[in-house]
């Protein structure tokens, strides 16, 4: 008979300033990272999910995301992106899986080997660019797969600005002699439109049209990101992995694909 507040489906009372006052309390008391690894609401018809989700994120607005660890030496986890979220990012753009399994693997239903198909493709590939005002980018760029006679399939992607640390989903894509991209305005940037031709794999030339500014552009292909096949020899792997997603923020990170069993 006590008053209450706004109940999930389960009875349990929602309260996000909750959430909040709780990890306050433990980054006093204890000054370490903290990871917030699942705050969901069960609730069968959804009602309330969304506002749900906006409300504990406003909790969290308080958050500095951009500490300077080398300065400061804090702890902290800035957010970076992964390999995983390119083959989410494939796949719903796809329409369909057997792409994502050729790219990225899969792992058995009985989850005791890692499988590649039978045709593998490199997971699209990245250009590290410069624009002539200094500003670093990386372009990320694939290939979506296409069914239908005569049509050429599209192409996903995104770029990433070193100085904001952000990526910015790319909204055209185009390749007929010269390469096309563009990305709506978000905070803090304009909508930009980039072109360049493609010379052996890097880009040149390039000019970006921002409002009524023009500026020039190039780029240099990562060559050794991707998937690579072993040709010769018996090293205890078939296969090397070589990605570098957000330049020096991340480096250069590598997995290999074991022969027996396959992991």
């Amino acid at each position: 008979m006590e008053k209450y507040n706004l109940l999930n489906d389960l009875g349990w009372e929602i309260y996000p300033e909750g959430l909040f006052l709780f990890i306050k309390t433990l980054n006093d008391r204890y000054h370490l990272p903290l990871i917030i690894t699942e705050n969901g609401i069960p609730q069968f018809a959804d009602r309330n999910r969304a506002p749900f989700i906006v409300g504990h994120l406003q909790q969290l607005s308080t958050v500095n995301r951009n500490i300077d660890i080398k300065s400061t030496g804090a702890l902290t986890y800035p957010r970076h992106i992964t390999e995983g979220a390119l083959a989410l990012q494939y796949i719903i753009a796809n329409g369909k899986i057997e792409g994502g399994v050729e790219r990225f693997g899969v792992i058995s239903p009985k989850g005791n080997r890692v499988e590649y198909g039978s045709e593998t493709r490199t997971p699209g590939a990245f250009w590290e660019g410069v624009i002539n005002d200094g500003t670093r980018f990386t372009l990320y760029l694939d290939r979506l797969q296409n069914d239908q006679p005569n049509v050429q399939p599209g192409f996903l992607g995104m770029v990433f600005y070193h100085n904001e640390q952000k990526w910015i989903r790319l909204s055209s894509i185009s390749f007929e002699g010269m390469l096309r991209f563009s990305h709506e305005a978000c905070a803090h940037m304009s909508k930009r439109d980039f072109e360049a031709k493609a010379t052996g794999g890097d880009l040149t030339g390039g000019t970006l049209v921002e409002g009524n500014k023009k500026r020039s552009w190039s780029a240099k292909k990562l060559s050794l990101y991707g998937l690579w096949s072993i040709i010769s020899g018996k090293p205890p792997f078939e296969k090397l992995y070589f990605s570098k997603l957000e330049g020096e923020h991340t480096g250069w990170k590598g997995k290999v694909l074991v022969r027996s069993p396959p992991a």
